[in-house]
């Protein structure tokens, strides 16, 4: 029996944190890594599909959200100190 990952989607707001985002992304990879498989899934979304730059200057490649056609398990938005 084959089983699906939990598929996480983060959708990143200009000037989200980044800090925000690594502490939600890493215990997902050392969960991955201590089960020997990958349980959990995850991608970077932006409403336009550009690049999205955090709080402190580094830019992370998005998907476009519009063009996302199969659904997450879930969707945690990273917004910026100055929503």
């Amino acid at each position: 029996m084959l089983i699906e990952p939990f598929r996480i989607d983060f959708l990143l707001i200009p000037k989200f944190s980044m800090m925000a985002l690594v502490s939600a992304i890493e215990p997902l990879r050392v969960a991955n890594r201590v089960l020997a498989w990958d349980c959990y899934s995850w991608r970077f979304i932006s409403q336009n599909g550009e690049p999205v730059s955090a709080s402190n200057g580094m830019v992370q490649i998005c998907h476009k959200i519009s063009e996302i056609t199969d659904k997450p398990n879930a969707i945690f938005v990273n917004a910026s100190y100055d929503p």
